[in-house]
């Protein structure tokens, strides 16, 4: 018997960062699915809604999750999404839309966020500029409430899309998202962009080419000590994590060769940093807790696979090399002792 090993090179096309706009051929679907691991109980459920009629179209994603832990004392987690979006179509290059999602999380668990919801409305015009490329801005406001703390405040951003953007020798695929949600004391942020170029030199030799950068912030509240508590005035704290993330990738497909086999190299470098940074701190507390922390994550592969295929038979090698260096670092804090920090 012979065995073919398929390999996981990188994505082909770009991945869809964006959300306000509605993937072309998308199917309507409902799905329910539970699962029982030893003593877990998982159920998923939602559905998905895409159409249109005359100038109008629509969007509506909906998905609930369930967790149930069977202990001495049941522990039960439920998360609930919705979000739902409509367009109008004013001109031939103008729609102009609103969206409104919500997040609700629950858990009966008394560690880190177990409460927490989050309502967003949204209005938002979809431009067309030229053939394949798409910039929707969109502005709206933003209810989030964790652990009793209620913040309210605007929400506004950039969509952006382009599609096959043909040259003479490249095809382009690239997505950008920006986003800033100001809901003080508090703020999100996200920074994304993607680019893909495909390069076909020949019909049997063609080149992919990846660059990716992600930011992400995200603002969240933690239980504040006694100390922190009352010289701050608070009852909770605040702690940012910030993660950057830059990818670099490379595929090339070689097709016939030596008119028997097909060839695939790749490689890709990943680097990203996790950030940590704890809004109130008092100096008051000298301990290495309060120090807060960065990660720092650098990661290669190289991929190589040759195949031979034909009617009646399919055998396929793979060879892989993958090294990651990660280092937890502890950044200075004024204040307290150098002994701590050694």
């Amino acid at each position: 018997m012979i065995v073919l090993c398929s390999q996981k090179f990188f994505a082909q096309s770009t991945p869809d960062s964006t959300l306000y706009f509605i993937p072309i051929g998308s199917l309507n679907r409902l799905f329910s699915n539970f699962d029982k691991q030893l003593n877990t109980y998982y159920l998923n459920t939602g559905i998905d809604l895409y159409g249109s009629f005359s100038k109008f179209e629509y969007r509506v994603n909906q998905n609930y999750r369930s967790t149930l832990i069977q202990t001495n004392q049941n522990t039960v987690r439920d998360e609930q999404y919705l979000f739902a979006l409509g367009k109008y179509k004013l001109s031939k290059g103008w729609k102009q839309g609103i969206a409104i999602s919500s997040n609700i999380v629950s858990d009966d668990r008394q560690l880190g966020i177990n409460e927490a919801t989050i309502y967003q409305a949204v209005t938002l015009s979809e431009l067309n500029f030229i053939r394949g490329l798409t910039i929707t801005p969109y502005g709206g406001y933003s209810d989030n409430r964790q652990v009793n703390e209620d913040d309210r405040g605007p929400i506004y951003g950039l969509d952006g899309k382009l599609n096959y953007l043909k040259s003479v020798d490249f095809d382009i695929n690239s997505a950008l998202r920006l986003e800033n949600e100001d809901i003080s004391p508090r703020k999100n942020t996200i920074r994304y962009l993607d680019l893909l170029v495909t390069n076909p030199f020949n019909p049997d030799v063609i080149n992919f080419f990846n660059a990716r950068f992600h930011e992400s912030r995200k603002d969240f509240y933690i239980s504040a000590d006694s100390i922190t508590s009352q010289q701050f005035d608070i009852t909770n704290n605040i702690e940012s994590r910030t993660e950057t993330a830059f990818l670099l990738q490379d595929r090339i497909n070689y097709n016939n060769f030596f008119d028997l086999f097909s060839l695939e190299l790749g490689g890709r470098v990943n680097f990203r940093t996790i950030d940590r940074n704890t809004r109130y701190k008092s100096t008051s507390i000298q301990s290495p807790s309060i120090f807060d922390t960065q990660v720092d994550e650098l990661g290669i592969v190289v991929e190589s696979g040759l195949y031979y295929r034909t009617e009646f038979a399919n055998a396929g090698i793979n060879l892989n090399y993958n090294e990651r260096d990660e280092k937890h670092i502890t950044k200075r804090f004024e204040g307290v002792a150098e002994s701590f920090y050694e």
